[in-house]
């Protein structure tokens, strides 16, 4: 018979026992698990199954290859936020499509938080949504077929710009996930007022991978892929958007729209972005080659008057002056890379009473008109380029205004209204966007326009959303 001694040390090793094997109960699946991530990782990484390879590796090394949407307690709190956002997709004019939307369904979700701990395929869902949650920040910042931000150069841990895995991280730190990830959208006010009209429109549209083959919806997605191309700026800036024949001016209050004039088809005015830094009154005119040589030199071979009633000037490569003679202007049409015509300031000069310069490689101005009553036509595209703008004293207003310089707004107007010649560079330059939007909200009511360029259906195409 055992004495109590020896009964009381049998339950005491028994009890230590008990506490290894729990112990080891606990770990060996957690060890197994992060051993499985790294596996599928891996795994996913090899097979090209990835739309962020790098920036997903990244994440889980820096984790030690543990779960982010998982963990051992059977607790998933933000599993169900970063699914139901990739589910949310089309409210914010993203492709569903493009975040594993059939590995990543409701009903599969369902089953892996069912199903063991140490199943592989926790891990490789666990990856899938990472991967997409980088995917679908990635998108909302820059779109998905981003000309000057290709995705390839955002999946780099030396990348210089918006860092999307940095946002993922601070996501799951934050109580808000959702709020954080969409802090990635764009800041202008043109595309939150369509992105609220277009979840209106689809919040009630549910499912794993919901086609978008609806024509207005996809020109919602992809004017909204279009913003997200603009570089972010700081308020006041202006937009020009081509379709609209519209500028506004946007002061982080309100809004001020002018009308504008923009390239015909064949002579399209770009999309581009810069800063107005300064304006001129009064400015000379250097015509263009092209123009030059297929419009100016024919009515000018033609009409031995049409120079000098237009005030246009001839000067060689050396800035001599050359008179408007008949043989000097065969000259000209025979070697025009020779020669420089410029239109004197005044009334009928075709920048107008001032230009608003701002550096760009398309060399298009923003600039007032001698022909205002083009302004009163609906269709605009009537420029070989350049955009003119309607009241452009307004817009002097505004700037001046910004840049606390309206006691000099007089002495501008009169050097405009006399043609005499006067530069203002502004303290603060004003971010200019030209963009080409065929659909937008303005005052509340959803605006759609003419394809003038005829530039949706290939964007459509390229999003992938017929």
């Amino acid at each position: 018979m055992e004495t109590p001694n020896c009964y009381l040390s049998s339950l005491k090793i028994l009890w230590i026992m008990v506490l290894l094997l729990t112990q080891n109960l606990i770990s060996i699946p957690a060890q197994g698990f992060q051993f499985n991530v790294e596996n599928q990782l891996n795994k996913a990484v090899k097979e090209h199954q990835l739309k962020f390879p790098i920036l997903t590796q990244k994440i889980y090394r820096d984790r030690n290859y543990q779960s982010i949407w998982f963990n051992i307690n059977g607790k998933t709190p933000l599993i169900w936020d970063a699914v139901n956002l990739l589910k949310a997709a089309p409210q914010y004019g993203l492709n569903p499509t493009n975040y594993h939307c059939n590995q990543l369904s409701i009903n599969t979700i369902n089953n892996a938080i069912q199903i063991p701990i140490n199943d592989d395929v926790k891990p490789i869902i666990d990856v899938l949504i990472t991967d997409a949650m980088l995917a679908f920040t990635a998108h909302l910042r820059y779109g998905t077929i981003n000309p000057s931000t290709p995705l390839l150069a955002i999946d780099k841990e030396t990348f210089k710009g918006f860092k999307v895995d940095s946002v993922l991280e601070v996501a799951i730190k934050n109580p808000n996930f959702k709020n954080t990830i969409l802090s990635a959208q764009p800041n202008y006010l043109g595309y939150k007022t369509l992105q609220q009209q277009l979840e209106n429109l689809v919040k009630n549209q549910t499912g794993d991978c919901v086609g978008i083959t609806d024509h207005h919806i996809q020109l919602f997605f992809a004017n909204m892929e279009r913003w997200r191309w603009l570089s972010p700026v700081k308020q006041p800036y202006i937009i020009i958007n081509i379709p609209a024949f519209n500028l506004t001016y946007y002061d982080g209050i309100t809004e001020q729209n002018f009308k504008v004039i923009i390239g015909k088809s064949n002579t399209k005015t770009p999309v581009l972005s810069s800063k107005i830094r300064f304006f001129t009154t009064a400015p000379d005119w250097t015509v263009p080659r092209s123009i030059l040589v297929k419009e100016l030199l024919p009515s000018a071979i033609k009409n031995n008057s049409y120079m000098a009633n237009n005030n246009f000037n001839i000067y060689d490569k050396y800035g001599n002056y050359i008179p408007a003679t008949h043989n000097n202007l065969l000259k000209v049409r025979a070697n025009p890379s020779e020669y420089t015509v410029k239109q004197s300031p005044g009334p009928d000069n075709a920048l107008g009473q001032i230009v608003f310069n701002f550096d760009n490689s398309y060399a298009v101005y923003l600039h007032d008109t001698p022909n205002r009553s083009f302004f009163d036509k609906s269709e605009r595209a009537l420029s070989h380029g350049c955009i003119r703008v309607e009241n452009p004293d307004k817009l002097v207003e505004f700037f001046l205004k910004n840049d606390q310089a309206t006691e000099i707004l007089p002495e501008v107007l009169n050097a405009m209204e006399k043609y005499k010649r006067k530069r203002v560079y502004l303290k603060k330059p004003i971010p200019i966007t030209v963009t080409y939007l065929t659909m937008e909200v303005k005052n509340g009511e959803l605006q759609t326009y003419k394809d003038l360029y005829q530039k949706d259906k290939n964007l459509i195409k390229a999003l992938k959303l017929n």
